[in-house]
C-alpha cells in the first residue's frame, strides 16, 4: 500500500465505503474464480499462461481490459482513428489529434487516448457522436481487443494506422509472429468504408494487405478496404518545416496527415487540402519524453534531449539520426545514454548506431551488452550502470567536445525498458532532466 499510495488515495472513498476491497502484495486464486469480470492490465506478460487468468476463464469470468471497455462505449466508430506501430505511434497519434484540432472549428471535439495520456473512460460520457477519437494502441492492448475475434466480437476504427513494424516485446508475446499478429489484427476488421495507412517499407504494406485479406470484408467477396502507403521520409513532406527534429518525424507527420485527410474529407470538411493538413501535422511541437529538448539555464554550451519513451533499438536509431539535420552536426555530436531492462530482442542495432556517436554511456542491465557492441564496432563507450553516473560523464565529455559550429548533444534514448531501475519511462525521463540540468548548471558555475 505504501508504494501505491497515490493510486489508493484516488479511490479512498470507495475503499472506505466498502465498495472496493484491496488485495495488496499478493494474488488469491479465489478472487479470480468468484469474479464476474476481471479487468486485466496489458502489462501482464503472456496472459494465456497466467494461472490466475486461466482460473478466471475456467470459472466463466469475463476477461476484459480498459481499452475494450472504452471501444465498446464509443458513440461513433466512423469518427475513430486507431494508431499502432513499433516506433512513432505516440507522436503520430498526437500529430493526428493536433491536425484535427487545428482544422476542425466549432462543434466536434478531438479526444486523444489509449496507450497515451491515460484512459478515456473517465471522459466517455462527454464524448459526443460527432467528436473525433484518436487512439494509440499497443500490441498488448490489441491482443486483448482481438484475442476472442473467432467468437464473432470484433471492433475496428474507421482509419487504422501502422507507423512501422520491427521486432519488439518478445518477452511479452513469446514469439515475433505473435507480436506481429497482434499489431496487424487492427486491420483485419476494417470495413469497406475504412482506410489503412501504413508507413515503412513495402514489406509492411504487404503484411497490412495480408491482414486485410484475412478479414471478413475480403472473405465476403472483395477487398474493399482502401490502403495508403507513405514511404519513409516522404518526399511530399521534405520541404515542409517539421517542428520536431529528424527524418522519422517527417515520416510521422506524413502518415498523420493522410489519416487526418481521410477523416476530414469524409466526415468534416472536404474543402481542406492535403498540403494544409500536412502543415498542421508538421506544426506539432512534441510530447514529453519523446525527443523533448531540455531547457538549460544558464546556457551550458551543450544541447540535451530527453527521449526516455524510446524503448526499442529502432527508436534509438531514429533519435540519433534526427541530429543529421541542421542545426545539428550529425551523429558525431551525440553523446548517447542508452540501456535498461531487456525485452528479449537483439540490441546489436544500438551498438552499430552508437559506434557513429561521439560516445555512448551504457546503463541498466543491458548496459554492458550495448557498450561491448559499440566498442566492437570501433566506437567509444563506457559502462556507467546508473543514469546518475551516465549523465555526469556525458555532460563532462560533451563540454570537452564543445568546439566548432555545432553544439554537442547529450541524448537519453535508452532503446530498452525502464523497469530494472525505474517504475516507468516517465520517472526515468524526469530523473534525466533533473540530472542534466544540475550537471549543466554546476559546469556553468
Amino acid at each position: 500500500e505504501d508504494r501505491l499510495r497515490e493510486s489508493v488515495e484516488e479511490i479512498r472513498p470507495l475503499v472506505d465505503s466498502g465498495q472496493v476491497t484491496l488485495r495488496l502484495g499478493e494474488h488469491n486464486v479465489s478472487d479470480f474464480t468468484t469474479s464476474d469480470f476481471v479487468v486485466v492490465s496489458p502489462a501482464v506478460p503472456r496472459p494465456w499462461e497466467n494461472r490466475h487468468l486461466r482460473a478466471a476463464s475456467a470459472a466463466n469470468a469475463r476477461l476484459t481490459t480498459d481499452i475494450r471497455l472504452l471501444v465498446e462505449r464509443l458513440p461513433n466508430r466512423r469518427r475513430t482513428i486507431g494508431v499502432t506501430g513499433t516506433a512513432g505511434k505516440s507522436t503520430t497519434a498526437a500529430m493526428i489529434a493536433h491536425a484535427l484540432r487545428s482544422l476542425v472549428t466549432g462543434g466536434p471535439r478531438v479526444w486523444l487516448g489509449g496507450n497515451i495520456g491515460g484512459s478515456l473512460l473517465d471522459d466517455i460520457e462527454r464524448v459526443g457522436e460527432d467528436d473525433f477519437v484518436v487512439l494509440e494502441l499497443s500490441s498488448a492492448q490489441l491482443y486483448w481487443l482481438y484475442q476472442d475475434e473467432a467468437g464473432g466480437t470484433s471492433w475496428a476504427p474507421r482509419v487504422a494506422v501502422l507507423t512501422n513494424l520491427s521486432p519488439n516485446h518478445i518477452d511479452w508475446h513469446q514469439t515475433l509472429d505473435h507480436y506481429r499478429g497482434s499489431k496487424l489484427s487492427l486491420f483485419r476488421a476494417l470495413s469497406r468504408t475504412g482506410l489503412a495507412v501504413c508507413g515503412g517499407g513495402l514489406d509492411v504494406l504487404g503484411l497490412v494487405q495480408e491482414a486485410i485479406d484475412l478479414g471478413p470484408v475480403a472473405r465476403g467477396g472483395g477487398r474493399g478496404v482502401g490502403v495508403v502507403r507513405v514511404p519513409p521520409a516522404s518526399d511530399g513532406m521534405s520541404e515542409i518545416p517539421v517542428v520536431l527534429p529528424g527524418a522519422h518525424n517527417r515520416s510521422n507527420a506524413a502518415v498523420a496527415a493522410r489519416a487526418a485527410e481521410f477523416m476530414l474529407v469524409n466526415e468534416a470538411d472536404a474543402s481542406i487540402g492535403l498540403a494544409e493538413i500536412e502543415a498542421a501535422a508538421a506544426s506539432f511541437g512534441g510530447l514529453p519524453h519523446r525527443l523533448e529538448r531540455v531547457e538549460l539555464s544558464p546556457p551550458a554550451g551543450i544541447a540535451a534531449f530527453n527521449d526516455s519513451k524510446c524503448t526499442t533499438p529502432e527508436g534509438a536509431k531514429f533519435a540519433v539520426e534526427a541530429f543529421e539535420d541542421d542545426p545539428f552536426g550529425g551523429a558525431g555530436t551525440v553523446h548517447l545514454i542508452c540501456g535498461g531492462a531487456g525485452k528479449g530482442i537483439d540490441l546489436s542495432l544500438i551498438g552499430r548506431v552508437g559506434a557513429r556517436c561521439a560516445a555512448v554511456f551504457g546503463i541498466g542491465s543491458t548496459g554492458r551488452e550495448i557498450v561491448d557492441a559499440v566498442l566492437g564496432g570501433g566506437g567509444r563507450a563506457e559502462c556507467c550502470e546508473t543514469l546518475d553516473v551516465a549523465v555526469d560523464r556525458a555532460v563532462a565529455r560533451a563540454r570537452e567536445a564543445a568546439i566548432g559550429a555545432h553544439e554537442p548533444v547529450v541524448l537519453l534514448s535508452p532503446g530498452c525498458a525502464s523497469w530494472d531501475q525505474f517504475t516507468n519511462y516517465e520517472e526515468r525521463g524526469a530523473r534525466f532532466v533533473e540530472l542534466v540540468r544540475r550537471a549543466a548548471a554546476l559546469g556553468a558555475a
